[in-house]
């Protein structure tokens, strides 16, 4: 049988066979653009919209803040001012309940000892 495998058996089979060859052969096109697509249409959607941002709504954002920059300076400015008290009462409020804890153990401690 090996020996009449050749180029007549070949164009034969395919002649017999044209329908299903040229189905398999489209659907193999087919699968092949949709897997194309597949991989490359995220990966460009992507550089599209990361370019978009970059180009067209960074700006805007840029520009709405430099505008607003006194209020976001007042607001900063306002912040670290009463941060400062803020953290100086924490301060003296945990230096008291020390104080107070401190001379609490110290009565235990003298109360234990007599």
């Amino acid at each position: 049988m090996a020996s009449e495998i050749d180029a007549a058996f070949f164009t034969e089979v395919l002649e017999s066979n044209k329908a299903s060859v040229r189905e398999a052969v489209k659907e193999t096109i087919l699968n092949s653009v949709k897997q194309q697509f597949q991989w490359e249409l995220p990966e460009t959607v992507k550089k599209v919209f990361s370019d978009f941002i970059t180009e067209e709504v960074v700006p805007e954002i840029r520009a709405e803040l430099e505008a607003n920059k006194a209020a976001f300076v007042d607001a900063a400015t306002e912040i670290a001012r009463t941060a400062a008290a803020e953290v100086g009462k924490a301060l003296q409020k945990q230096i008291a309940e020390n104080l107070t804890k401190s001379w609490n153990l110290r009565n235990v401690v003298e109360a234990l000892t007599r």
